[in-house]
C-alpha cells in the first residue's frame, strides 16, 4: 500500500475511534447521570426498571443497633424489583430508619441519609447523585464493574440506638400514672408524640421513638394482595394508603419533624440566660406581690401556680419558683434579663427567631425551632408583652423534641453541647464490626458555664423533690436521682388541649440544695405528647425507664 494511503487510513481510523469514544461517553453520561438528575427528570419514587439488571444490583448494606442487633437487611427475591427484597425487623425503629423502596414509594429516613454508602456507591438502585459530587469516572467505573458481573456490596451501618432501650421506651409509651396521681382527661391515652433518650456526655441517641409508628417491612412488600387479580395491587400499596389517611400521621418522625409550644420546660432558657449572664442568681427573690402578678406595657400576667405559702415564706427564690412553675416570676425574670441577652442564649442552642434561621446538625433533617417566626417580628419589637410571655414558655415559641433534648443534655454535660447523632460507624461487607473503631464524636461546643449548668440542675432536682414533679410516687426518694421539668404548652383551650412535656436528667450532679451528689448525668429523657394533659402526668414514664431500663445499677446499689 502506498505511504500516503497508509497515512490516510490511519487518520480515518483515529477519527473513527475519537467519534466512537465521544458518542459512547455521551451515552454513558446521559444514561447514568442526566436521566437521573433533577434536570433530566425529577428524582422521585420510581425509576426506569429497564436499567435494573438483577445480576448487577449490589446487595444493600444492613443496618444494626449499637450492639450488632440486625434492624434492616436485603435478601435475594426473584419476585421483588431488581431481585432484592428489603426487610425490617422492628416497627419501633421505622420512623427513624425510614424505608428503601426505589421502585415504589421512594427512600426516606436513615435509608436516604446514608443511601450512597448503603447502596455501595452509584448503582441502578441508588438515588442518583449529582455529577458534581460523583464525577463521570464513578459512572464509567460502575458500568465496567457491572460488565464484569462482580458481586458488589454496600457498607453496613451501625447506629447509636439500642434495640433493648428502644423497645422498652415504645412498650412504656402509653403507660398511665398510678391512680390518684394524675387523672387523664378522656381521650388523652394513646396520643401522638415522641420520646428521646440521649447520653448527654457524648450526644449519642440511645432511643428515638415516634408514636404511632408504622411497619416498614409491610410498606415495602411488593407481593400482590390478590395474586392473579387484574388490578395488581400490592400489600405495600394498600398499607401505604391506610397510612396516608391516618389522622395521627404515623409516617411522621415526631421527634424531629414537629415543633410545638414547649410550656414551662422553656423556663430553663430564662434560667440559663439569667444565671450565665450574671443578671440573676439562684438566690434572686420575689416578694408575694411580684411573684403573684406582673403588669408590663399594659398587659397583666396572673398565672403564678404558687402553693398556699404563708407570707413569712417570702421572698421566694428562683429555684423554688422554678419548682412551683411560677409563670409570673419567670415573665418578670425574662424582662430583667433583656431581649438581646435572652435571644443570644436561645441562638446558642440553635433556636431561630425572625429572619435569623438556625438548624440543628443531625443525621436527619430537623424542623427549625422558633422563638418567634418572621411574621411576628413587629409584635416582638413593639413592647415586652410577647417577650414576657416567652420567658415562661408560651408566646410564639415552637420547639422540636430534639431541640429540647439538646438543651437538657447541655445542662447535664456541664454546659457543653455534644451534638446529637445516630451514626456509630460504617463497616465494609465481610469485615468484623469489632475491628472497626467508632466514628470520632462530633466536636463539642460550650454554651454556658459549669456553674450555670449545675445551678439549673439544682432547679430541676427541686422540681422532683418538692415541686410539680414530686406528685409522682417514689420520684423524690428514687436512687436514680432524677431532675426534670414539667411543661404544659397552652393552645388556648382548656385541658386536654395542650402540648404535654416532661424533660429530665438522671442522675443529677447536685441536689435541690446545690450539694454535689458525686454523680454524672448519664441519660436525658424527653417526653412530648399532643393534648395529653398536664406535663407531670408523663413523669412516671420517665421514672420507670430510669429505674428499670437505663439505671438499674443505681436502683440495685441504692444509689
Amino acid at each position: 500500500m502506498p505511504a500516503d494511503m497508509t497515512v490516510t487510513a490511519r487518520r480515518l481510523m483515529t477519527l473513527f475511534m475519537v467519534v466512537f469514544l465521544f458518542v459512547s461517553g455521551w451515552l454513558v453520561y446521559w444514561q447514568v447521570f442526566w436521566r437521573g438528575s433533577s434536570q433530566g427528570q425529577a428524582v422521585a419514587v420510581a425509576y426506569d426498571q429497564r436499567q435494573c439488571v438483577a445480576a448487577n444490583v449490589p446487595q444493600r448494606g444492613s443496618i444494626y443497633d449499637r450492639n450488632g442487633v440486625l434492624l434492616a437487611y436485603s435478601v435475594k427475591d426473584p419476585s421483588a424489583p431488581c431481585g432484592w427484597a428489603r426487610h425490617y425487623t422492628d416497627p419501633a425503629f421505622s420512623p427513624v430508619l425510614g424505608y428503601y423502596d426505589p421502585t415504589g414509594y421512594g427512600i426516606t429516613g436513615l435509608e436516604l441519609a446514608y443511601n450512597t454508602r448503603l447502596s455501595g456507591g452509584l448503582t441502578s438502585t441508588a438515588a442518583p447523585t449529582p455529577v458534581s459530587q460523583q464525577g463521570i469516572g464513578a459512572g464509567v467505573q460502575a458500568i465496567l464493574t457491572n460488565a464484569e458481573h462482580q458481586p458488589r456490596y454496600g457498607d453496613d451501618l451501625y447506629l447509636t440506638l439500642d434495640k433493648t432501650v428502644q423497645d422498652q421506651v415504645y412498650a412504656h409509651f402509653n403507660d398511665t400514672p398510678p391512680s390518684g396521681i394524675c387523672t387523664y382527661p378522656v381521650g388523652t391515652v394513646g396520643q401522638p408524640g415522641s420520646i428521646i433518650v440521649e447520653d448527654p456526655q457524648t450526644g449519642a441517641i440511645t432511643a428515638m421513638v415516634s408514636y404511632p409508628t408504622f411497619n416498614a417491612d409491610l410498606l415495602v412488600n411488593h407481593h400482590l394482595v390478590n395474586p392473579g387479580s387484574a388490578n395488581g395491587e400490592t400489600l405495600g400499596q394498600r398499607y401505604f394508603q391506610q397510612l396516608l389517611t391516618d389522622p395521627n400521621k404515623p409516617l411522621l418522625n415526631r421527634a424531629i419533624q414537629t415543633a410545638v409550644v414547649p410550656g414551662s420546660t422553656f423556663k430553663m432558657m430564662t434560667l440559663i440566660a439569667g444565671f450565665d449572664s450574671g443578671v440573676l442568681t439562684p438566690q434572686t427573690g420575689f416578694d408575694k406581690a411580684d411573684a403573684s402578678t406582673y403588669t408590663v406595657d399594659g398587659h397583666s400576667f396572673v398565672t403564678n401556680n404558687l402553693p398556699d405559702l404563708p407570707d413569712s415564706a417570702f421572698p421566694v427564690d428562683l429555684i423554688h419558683l422554678f419548682a412551683y412553675s411560677d409563670n409570673v416570676a419567670y415573665a418578670r425574670a425574662a424582662v430583667m434579663v433583656g431581649k438581646s441577652t435572652w435571644l443570644d442564649y436561645a441562638a446558642r442552642f440553635g433556636m431561630s427567631y425572625g429572619d435569623q434561621i438556625h438548624t440543628l446538625p443531625f443525621d436527619l433533617p430537623v424542623i427549625p425551632s422558633w422563638v418567634y417566626q418572621p411574621q411576628f417580628q413587629q409584635q416582638w419589637n413593639q413592647d415586652n408583652v410577647l417577650f414576657a410571655d416567652t420567658g415562661y414558655g408560651q408566646g410564639r415559641l415552637l420547639v422540636s423534641p430534639l431541640m429540647d433534648t439538646v438543651m437538657i443534655a447541655a445542662i447535664g454535660a456541664d454546659g457543653v453541647i455534644h451534638p446529637p447523632h445516630l451514626r456509630l460507624k460504617f463497616v465494609a461487607h465481610g469485615v468484623a464490626a469489632t475491628s472497626v473503631p467508632n466514628d470520632p464524636l462530633p466536636a463539642p461546643r460550650r454554651v454556658m458555664s459549669v456553674q450555670t449548668a449545675r445551678e439549673v440542675q439544682q432547679a430541676m432536682r427541686a422540681v422532683v423533690s418538692y415541686g410539680t414533679g414530686s406528685l409522682s410516687p417514689r420520684a423524690s426518694s428514687s436512687p436514680v436521682l432524677e431532675g426534670g421539668k414539667t411543661g404544659t404548652g397552652d393552645l388556648g383551650f382548656p385541658l386536654p388541649d395542650t402540648q404535654t412535656w416532661w424533660s429530665s436528667l438522671a442522675p443529677v450532679a447536685v441536689d435541690e440544695n446545690g450539694v454535689a451528689t458525686g454523680k454524672t448525668p448519664r441519660y436525658a429523657v424527653i417526653i412530648q405528647k399532643d393534648r395529653a394533659g398536664e406535663g407531670f402526668c408523663q413523669s412516671t414514664i420517665a421514672l420507670t425507664l430510669y429505674e428499670q431500663v437505663l439505671l438499674p445499677d443505681l436502683v440495685a446499689s441504692g444509689g
